[in-house]
């Protein structure tokens, strides 16, 4: 087995591909290597819970139990406080912590191949690697620019192209602002969403359990229409109430379905995600804007 993942790491280098070994992705953050907590851990041997409660993910194995509570600096290893150099970061809707001080923190052994950008964990006989990269911190994965574009290219500092909100009664509704770049005149255009929390689990309705949503609008919507510009842009505009969830961190379109006018269809993988809570931003830029 040793051998086996020796040679496949040998091929993921050669090859010069972004591969993330036991499908886990590190980020370098500010200099550091951060790794995800779901997906790495669970390889070591840990078994990784979030607690909706409390906002809590706990990692353990018998021996350590670790537990980050979310939005916090500081996490902790058998109820002792650690505040490493650089704090947990939610990426993509992921939580990730720092390799060097949660490594440390339970004992396990870590390199770092800065040729390769190549993180090794080593943990009671068990060894994980992952490829890392740096990251942009826009909550973005790039869709298929074929007719369907980005969101995101309507961020600015008051408006968010992709988001979620939520209401009082833990009801969300998901905003979107989809490019469209084809020439057709669109007859029916269904969005098709994913929803996770903190630690990259499925999140559940808590009414129907559902964890995926699709919303089809009803056209016609023609490019040409000066109804549909933004930004000298054709946008698809979505403001759905997609269900009811106590804890909610990332949005995933996962794919769009066009049907169009003249009776053709479309199927767009997307995989573009927002992790942008709208209240909770603005908040934020409130507070900022007070502040200076």
């Amino acid at each position: 087995m040793k051998k086996f993942s020796a040679l496949l790491l040998s091929m993921i280098i050669a090859a010069g591909t972004c591969f993330s070994v036991f499908g886990a992705e590190g980020k370098i953050v500010n200099g550091k290597t951060m790794v995800p907590v779901r997906g790495v851990f669970e390889e070591l041997g840990f078994t990784v819970q979030w607690d909706n409660a409390t906002a809590t993910a706990t990692i353990s194995d018998g021996t350590y139990t670790v537990e980050v509570p979310k939005g916090k600096t500081y996490f902790t290893v058998n109820n002792q406080s650690i505040k490493p150099d650089v704090p947990q970061q939610v990426i993509n809707g992921s939580l990730y912590l720092p390799l060097r001080a949660i490594g440390d923190a339970v004992g396990a052994a870590t390199s770092w191949n800065d040729a390769n950008k190549m993180a090794h964990i080593s943990y009671n006989g068990k060894d994980v690697y992952v490829k890392c990269s740096a990251t942009n911190n826009n909550n973005t994965t790039n869709a298929k620019r074929s007719v369907i574009g980005d969101p995101h290219i309507f961020d600015s500092e008051y408006v968010k192209g992709f988001y979620y909100k939520k209401n009082s009664v833990d009801g969300v509704t998901v905003g979107l602002l989809l490019p469209y770049y084809g020439e057709k005149t669109i007859k029916y255009a269904t969005m098709n969403f994913t929803f996770y929390n903190a630690v990259g689990d499925l999140a559940y309705d808590t009414i129907d359990r559902h964890y995926r949503y699709s919303y089809k609008l009803v056209g016609p919507m023609d490019p040409k229409d000066p109804g549909m510009m933004l930004d000298g842009i054709p946008v698809i505009p979505t403001a759905e109430l997609v269900g009811y969830f106590t804890t909610l961190d990332k949005v995933v379109l996962d794919s769009v379905d066009l049907e169009y006018m003249d009776g053709t269809k479309e199927h767009i993988v997307s995989g573009v995600s927002t992790t942008t809570d709208i209240d909770e931003y603005y908040h934020e830029l409130s507070e900022e804007m007070l502040k200076n």
